[in-house]
């Protein structure tokens, strides 16, 4: 998706095949040999896979094994993978337009709905009825649905992803709460936030009691509206409900921890991010809320920081609800190599696989059978998310997802800065959404 935030950490670049995917092709089945008529070779005798994928940052590492793997296990495919941190849908929407396309492209959930509204996508259901490996009953619902349409299946995930709550034990601690009891409600977690929040004499902000991104804040409050008893539109979803009473307050609750609580400011230590000095991992930051690349960024910047856990969202007044998320597998409606292109999802989707790219990444794995990998699933790093993962919201069936979270990002973060109220500015969103849903 178009992550704004105030200030946006540099990816790492396209991925360079090395001999650590080797490990993993000795482990994982060799690749079904491709039955396909006339296909293009390229230098290497292989037939060329070309993947593009959002699969950057936090998951290069994993989608690089993963991939060396592959090419290193197959004697009839190569895969040619070349990545975008944000300029994905942009890229592949002009590819589209220009009638070159890749064989797989690999991105965020949201987008799917919009790509098959243009008839940019393949129906897997035909690959999935021939395979032998994988099936639609391999997965979760709330995960599969991610890939979901209009009934048909479009596009597989490759692991489950949500927004999750990050803490300092030591801090915790340090301010009286029970550092193995994370804040599980709003009002402790304020309470906490409060607590932990240190500045100096002349009211200079020196620890964070909870960051607070306009990025964080929206993939909070999607979810948080339904905790809180609301929902993001109307049932024949042709009109934004997310402004309602629910959604004013809430929003307002969490403004109000930066414009009156001071427990952090606004874009506050962002210019840091994936550095030793990002505040949370040089323990300027008590909470933070944030998606699983946090792990890795933690790990590589301070493998020494151990005290610290992971959490779900705090309940609303209806309880625990989460928004489920992660990165699809597609293979584009022109794609040239469609059947390569399903054999490497194939290989994707094999538990040993799985378990190896979800250790990788730091986030639960798609499928039932990896999820019963007993070393994924008591890492105290991925655990957590799983658990969370038990509280997925089902979200409306909208072409124009995309575009609702983008308008809700935009005003969310005016009104963390103070310049709009919060009530405006999820009125001034729902003016935007109710005009979009309007166009059909």
């Amino acid at each position: 998706m178009n992550r704004q935030r105030f200030n946006r950490r540099d990816f790492l670049k396209m991925s360079v095949v090395t001999a650590t995917g080797l490990g993993l092709a000795a482990c994982a089945p060799q690749p079904t040999p491709v039955r396909t008529g006339e296909t293009q070779e390229g230098p290497t005798g292989k037939v060329e896979v070309v993947f593009w994928s959002e699969l950057v940052g936090s998951k290069e590492e994993g989608r690089a094994t993963l991939i060396s793997a592959f090419n290193a296990a197959s004697d009839r495919i190569i895969v040619q993978h070349q990545g975008f941190p944000d300029q994905g849908n942009d890229k592949f929407l002009a590819a589209v337009a220009g009638g070159i396309v890749p064989d797989i492209f690999g991105a965020e959930a949201k987008y799917m709905p919009g790509y098959v509204e243009i008839d940019a996508l393949t129906d897997l259901a035909p690959y999935l009825e021939a395979s032998d490996t994988v099936s639609p009953e391999g997965f979760p619902e709330g995960v599969l649905s991610l890939g979901k349409y209009g009934g048909k299946i479009w596009g597989l995930p490759v692991f489950a992803d949500t927004m999750v709550l990050y803490y300092n034990k030591d801090l915790l601690a340090e301010a009286g709460f029970d550092a193995e009891n994370p804040p599980r409600d709003w009002d402790t977690l304020r309470e906490a936030a409060i607590a932990m929040t240190k500045r100096d004499a002349s009211g200079k902000l020196e620890v964070a009691g909870c960051l607070l991104g306009s990025w964080s804040v929206t993939r909070l409050f999607i979810p948080m509206v339904y905790a809180w008893g609301g929902q993001l539109l109307n049932d024949d979803n042709t009109k934004a409900t997310f402004n309602g009473p629910e959604g004013k307050e809430l929003l307002q609750m969490v403004v109000d921890l930066i414009l009156k609580d001071r427990v952090t400011e606004a874009g506050w230590g962002e210019e840091f991010e994936d550095s030793i000095d990002e505040p949370f991992i040089a323990g300027r930051g008590a909470m933070v809320f944030d998606v699983p690349a946090t792990t890795k960024r933690i790990l590589r910047w301070r493998p020494g920081f151990m005290n610290w856990g992971i959490t779900g969202l705090p309940a609303g007044p209806q309880g625990f609800a989460q928004e489920a998320n992660t990165i699809l597998l597609m293979i584009p409606a022109a794609a040239k190599h469609k059947e390569e292109a399903w054999r490497v999802m194939e290989y994707w989707m094999d538990p040993k696989v799985m378990v190896r790219f979800a250790k990788d990444v730091y986030r639960p794995p798609s499928t039932i059978a990896a999820l019963g990998d007993e070393t994924v699933m008591s890492d105290p790093r991925i655990a957590p998310i799983a658990e969370a993962l038990k509280y997925t919201i089902v979200l409306p069936e909208t072409p124009h997802y995309a575009e609702i979270w983008d308008t809700l990002n935009a005003e969310i973060g005016l009104a963390l800065l103070g310049e709009k109220t919060a009530a405006q500015a999820l009125d001034d969103a729902a003016k935007t959404v109710d005009r979009v849903l309007g166009l059909g």
